[in-house]
């Protein structure tokens, strides 16, 4: 394993000015790359990098450098005294300090007691004091053993990983100084990051050789890439910050680019899963103490999306007036008048700065005289601004000229390069123009920096320098440093080039030169896959696209449309500037090129999901060629408003535009068109979707039609495996086997090896309905090999799961459960993208209780908004709504609502189904098993055949789990089982996961204990992927109730300690009252009577105050039990034959057999305390009565393990046995 480097250095210059005036600033990255020190051929030598010091502007800047850098020689300049020695400028942190620390303190604890924030933002004008505040937090907190990073992301200008790389070279650089500050042995540490993060290592410090047997990250980061990058950054960061507690501060974080966001981002998310105690996808072992400050202006917004209450802000807004009178009281020993006082706030604004400008100014007068003359000198005296105006125009023109530059510059530059732009007479290495530099060094305007660069010493000096300059003079100045960089850069680094050029040129010029500078500019970026150059750029240009010719403006909105679908950073703004510029300029275009420009735009706000906004504008587009003939542009706007509609549920709208779009191009005779082909399609899925299967096939033999005139095998053979399918769905299966075999010597002959096994696939769902399993066995298995042939693993995965189905339908669960943990495996290692899907009737997008009371509130306001004018939309909203009352324990309400909507009006059949099964569900979950039955019957009526397939899943699942409750496990394994396989077809993960946990349970009663072991520990893995807690809950209550009847009873109750937690967490009481009868159990086993009375009676009160019957049932047996017990200090023997028979007759009206058999057992045990034997006997033959009936209704090869595995059996056969010695006797 690589040993880590004994010495890397780097160094940041945190104090590089800023363009507070560049119309890209909240667009363009950040950049600049750092020196490190060579530990591979000589650890004690300084090396560069791989680029010469005078090629990169900004390649002097670095990571852990103080704020302000000393002069290179001489004594510190009275410009920087400012800084350091003032009162007014260490003023500014005392009233946020503490704050600071102490959110500081709680994000970085090992395990924080409540849910600390993340991310401490920090917002204000230039010299509000933020930089101070971080600095007197970091020196503060260092002492606490709380490693400090720092970052600065300059002018919105640089490279698209900066300054997060900047501050991964400043963690690495003090590896070794960590170990010997915090005692800790790096070895094991260093080794771990070095072997996890290699890739990422090379492209921080290329000059080392890592030894990484993985492909690393070239100097130019590929955009398909971008996932990957992510990862490894954000990895190496919180590597670190789970060994020592570490804060990362970026400094000017507006300019942080959307690669920057997503690596904080997912920052973020990693620390708030594993304090939550779930797996984050990253190999971590411990839960990572990890926290980040941004710093942005004042009028900037948070830059990264984070929920609310993981951001604590801190806006410095300057000093109050009440730390203004501290204040001057400090500096003048008494108190100031307050009119006085107030007059000099006013001045100065509160700024610290402007008030330590002036107070230093009267110290170099020496002015003498009362406290209130020396404050009326302070209020006359000039602002910071004029004295810089001042002070330049004393310099020569040469130094002035040198300082124009740099300031032009906007952030530090080589020696050379400033000697070139500024065109003097002199060379850079020349004594003359080394003296001009040490003279503005030495008066405190720049600081050198080391590798010869040199920079502006302090941001605030740099507008006052910039309004000194005439216009013309500032856009020449600008004009040359373009030019410079132009032709500085080198080869191996050019990704910052051309943003870097545009920046400079849209400063120094406009009109036509700008608009072809800046098209030249984003092309080089694309050509090197610079995406987010490129879309800054084009950014920049939309302001200067009004007056352009109207071919570039057409080009501009298709380039920039399509580099931000690829880039996918959404941004209203953008849009909106786009819109604008399209509107004013739409006369210049015809029709055809106008509404292509709309609905480009229209399919940018779908792929921003904005959607209220796609749908105006396919309606633009539309309007602009309504009255063309012959319109190309028509056909694909009816094509996009079709989509539209579909997605919104719109399905009357749909079909409108559908119809009218199929019948505009059977006149103008565009019916070749691949919209007209896309218009088919989408009638023939609305069609379907309403159960109309005849005009599905209809408009399906039409695709099918021109696809084979056209010629198109991949659209053929799609279109056979869609008519097979409808075929299928309508119970003709032998035709639906004739179109697959038809579409399988197609597949053959295109040579697609992926339509090939897609086809298997279909071919072996078509076996698994016809029950033909050794048939569908061998299908999925032949197109599970072409896929991994071709290697993609998701659909690997969804192929496991499949054969994992059929072979639990063949009775071989082992098998199938063996295949759904590498289905699990496999959906783990794939990267997925998006949130997960939802299951109908289940929500498990929320992570607590607060989230689900918004989500409350936001359909209750979505009701009202819809009323009567769209009974869909209502009913959705409904459906929801009674969900979430569901979770929070308002079941009556919740029933009440969903009746409330089912009366309200007719509704879509799509909708009605859903709003059956909620009912059915509140039913299930008051005990009413017969009116949760009738209410699931009811949906399913509603539903025409096949269209909702999630729904129709989800009914499967929730009528498996009623006869499961019944005791009636043939029918229940059948139902979860036919859930399970519509889940796998559709490719719904959360639903396969939801419907995996509850086939445990069914093989949990059947006795195949191993079995739903390994069903809960996929599901597990699958939750956890999916980040669903809810799903995982349930999946820890399983595994919980498994093992511990495996007499691993502590583990059992770790697992179901962890379900309830999450259950509280997320608010669901049905779950925790769960948990708690299961915990009562695992207590009562243990013969901790105390505290399983105590779950027991916590689960009761939930179970009477909701009205859950079935669990109320459960935790009445479990007390009667626990009251019962011989062993139990109050052993109560009628109360707890009490409460076991108020068990027994809810258990008989619940049809709850497993319940009644346990009940029995209980009854059992305290008659045999009491000596009465013949009722012992009498209730041991009633449980195995119900035992019998339970086993009759299981599947026949299971009985045998019913009846051999249940505990029940177990205390029958002691009872014969012991019968039998006394009648021996």
């Amino acid at each position: 394993m690589q040993e880590r480097p004994d010495s890397v250095h780097s160094e940041v210059d945190d104090e590089a000015p800023a363009d507070s005036t560049s119309i890209e600033a909240d667009a363009l990255a950040a950049a600049d790359p750092c020196d490190v020190e060579d530990s591979v051929a000589d650890e004690s030598e300084v090396a560069d990098e791989s680029e010469p010091a005078d090629a990169v502007p900004g390649d002097e800047m670095a990571g852990d450098r103080s704020p302000v850098d000393e002069p290179s020689d001489g004594e510190p300049s009275d410009r920087e005294s400012l800084d350091e020695d003032d009162p007014a400028r260490l003023r500014v942190s005392d009233r946020h300090l503490t704050k600071l620390e102490r959110a500081l303190r709680a994000a970085t604890r090992e395990n924080p007691q409540h849910d600390p924030a993340f991310a401490v933002w920090l917002s204000g004008d230039a010299g509000a004091g933020k930089s101070t505040l971080v600095d007197a937090a970091s020196a503060s907190l260092s002492e606490d053993g709380i490693f400090f990073l720092r970052g600065e992301a300059f002018d919105g200008i640089g490279e698209v990983l900066e300054p997060i790389l900047c501050a991964a070279r400043s963690l690495l650089a003090r590896v070794r100084d960590l170990a010997d500050e915090f005692g800790l042995d790096w070895q094991e540490a260093w080794d771990h990051i070095v072997e996890q993060h290699a890739p990422a290592l090379h492209l921080v410090l290329p000059e080392i050789d890592w030894g990484c047997d993985v492909r690393p990250f070239p100097p130019l980061v590929p955009w398909h890439e971008r996932n990957r990058l992510v990862d490894h950054l954000a990895g190496l960061f919180l590597c670190v910050a789970e060994i020592v507690p570490t804060v990362l501060h970026v400094d000017r974080a507006e300019s942080l680019d959307g690669l920057g966001r997503e690596i904080l981002s997912t920052m973020a998310r990693v620390v708030r899963t594993r304090r939550e105690g779930r797996r984050s996808g990253l190999p971590l072992s411990a839960p990572p103490r990890l926290s980040i400050v941004l710093s942005t202006d004042a009028e900037a917004s948070f830059p990264i999306d984070l929920p609310e209450g993981e951001v604590l802000a801190i806006p410095l807004r300057g000093l109050d007036r009440d730390e203004f009178a501290d204040t001057l009281r400090e500096a003048f020993g008494e108190e100031i008048p307050l009119s006085l006082r107030e007059k000099l706030y006013q001045t100065t604004k509160g700024n610290p700065l402007d008030l330590a400008f002036r107070m230093r100014r009267e110290r170099e007068e020496n002015a003498t005289g009362s406290s209130e003359s020396r404050v009326r000198r302070l209020i006359a005296l000039p602002r910071y601004e004029t004295e810089v105006h001042r002070a330049v125009r004393s310099l020569i023109p040469e130094e002035r000229r040198l300082l124009h530059v740099l300031a032009v510059a906007g952030k530090p530059i080589s020696t050379e390069m400033l000697a070139r732009v500024a065109h003097l007479s002199e060379e850079a290495e020349s004594p003359t123009f080394q003296r001009w530099l040490d003279a503005i060094e030495r008066a405190g305007w720049v600081r050198r920096l080391h590798r010869g660069g040199v920079a502006l010493a302090h941001r605030r000096d740099r507008q006052p320098i910039l309004d000194s300059l005439t216009k013309v003079e500032r856009r020449n100045l600008h004009l040359a440093v373009a030019e410079a960089i132009e032709h500085s850069y080198p080869d191996e680094r050019p990704n910052r080039r051309y943003r870097e050029i545009y920046h400079h040129l849209a400063q120094g010029t406009d009109g036509p030169a700008l608009v072809e500078a800046g098209f030249a500019a984003a092309d080089e970026s694309l050509r090197l896959y610079d995406f987010e150059g490129a879309s800054a750029i084009y950014r920049g240009l939309l302001t200067t696209l009004n007056d352009a010719a109207a071919p570039r403006v057409e080009s501009g909105i298709r380039a920039l449309v399509s580099v931000l679908s690829e880039v996918n950073d959404p941004d209203r703004r953008v849009l909106d500037a786009m819109e604008k510029l399209l509107a004013h300029r739409a006369n210049d275009f015809e029709p055809e090129v106008q509404a292509g420009l709309w609905r480009r735009l229209g399919e940018l706000a779908a792929s921003w999901k904005f959607h209220d906004r796609e749908f105006e504008l396919y309606q633009t587009a539309f309007a602009a060629v309504r009255d063309e003939e012959r319109s190309h542009e028509r056909m694909k706007v009816y094509a996009c408003l079709a989509r539209c509609c579909l997605e919104r549920r719109e399905f009357e709208e749909t079909l409108r535009y559908c119809h009218e779009g199929l019948e505009a191009s059977e006149i103008d005779d565009l019916t070749g068109d691949p919209e007209f082909l896309e218009l088919c399609r989408v009638t023939e899925e609305i069609h379907f979707r309403r159960g109309e299967f005849v005009e599905a096939r209809q408009f399906e033999e039409q695709y099918l039609k021109l696809a084979r005139e056209q010629g198109a095998s991949m659209s053929i053979i799609d279109s056979l495996l869609r008519m097979a399918f409808l075929a299928e769905q309508e119970g003709d299966y032998p035709a639906a086997h004739a179109l697959l075999e038809e579409a399988l010597p197609i597949a053959h002959a295109t040579g697609s090896r992926l339509l090939e096994a897609r086809v298997q696939e279909r071919l072996g769902y078509l076996h698994a309905r016809q029950s033909a399993w050794d048939l569908s066995f061998e299908a999925f298995r032949r197109a599970l090999e072409i896929q991994s042939e071709i290697g993609e693993q998701r659909r690997n995965s969804r192929l496991l799961g499949a054969l994992g189905m059929v072979c639990f339908f063949m009775g071989k669960a082992v098998e199938g459960a063996r295949n759904f943990r590498l289905f699990a495996l496999y959906q783990k290692v794939t990267p997925r993208e998006g949130p997960a899907p939802g299951i109908p009737g289940l929500p498990c997008d929320y992570r607590s209780r607060s989230e689900r009371d918004d989500a409350i509130r936001s359909r209750q306001s979505a009701m009202s908004r819809w009323g009567s004018k769209d009974p869909d939309g209502l009913a959705t909203a409904t459906a929801s709504l009674a969900d979430l009352l569901r979770d929070r324990g308002e079941l009556d309400l919740a029933k009440a609502t969903v009746r409330k909507a089912l009366r309200a009006g007719p509704m879509s059949t799509s909708v009605a189904p859903r709003l059956y099964l909620r009912l059915g569900i509140v039913a299930r979950w008051a005990g009413e098993t017969e009116a949760a039955l009738d209410a699931f019957q009811q949906g399913l009526n509603a539903m025409p055949s096949g269209a909702d397939r999630e729904t129709l899943a989800e009914f499967n699942v929730q009528v498996g789990l009623l006869h499961l409750a019944r005791g009636e496990l043939t029918r229940a394994q059948t139902s979860l089982l036919r859930g399970l396989r519509t889940y796998l077809e559709v490719g719904h993960e959360t639903g396969v996961t939801h419907a995996l946990i509850h086939i445990g349970e069914a093989y949990f009663r059947l006795g195949e204990r191993e079995v739903a072991e390994q069903l809960g520990l996929a599901a597990l893995a699958m939750s956890d992927m999916l980040e669903l807690d809810r799903l995982e809950a349930e999946a820890w209550l399983l595994l919980g109730r498994i093992r511990s009847l495996a007499k691993a009873h502590a583990s059992g109750h770790q697992e179901v300690q962890t379900a309830r937690e999450i259950f509280n967490k997320l608010g669901i009481l049905e779950g925790r009252c769960r948990a708690l009868v299961a915990e009562s159990e695992i207590y009562t086993r243990w013969g901790d009577h105390q505290r399983a009375k105590t779950q027991c009676g916590e689960a009761l009160e939930i179970a009477r105050d909701l009205g859950l019957r079935p669990y109320l049932a459960r935790g009445l047996a479990a007390r009667g039990m626990i009251e019962g017990d011989k062993q139990a200090k109050s052993q109560d023997l009628p109360r707890a034959i009490q409460t076991l028979e108020a068990a027994l007759e809810h258990a008989q009206e619940l049809h709850d057999r497993q319940l009644q058999i346990d009940v029995h057992a209980g009854f059992a045990r305290l008659y045999h305390q009491r000596n009465k034997p013949g009722v012992v006997r009498t209730h041991l033959e009633k449980a195995r009565r119900v035992l019998l009936a339970v086993v009759k209704a299981s599947p026949e090869r299971h009985r045998r393990t019913v009846w051999d595995n249940h505990p029940i059996t177990e205390l029958l056969r002691r009872y014969e046995m012991a019968e039998q010695q006394v009648l021996s006797a």
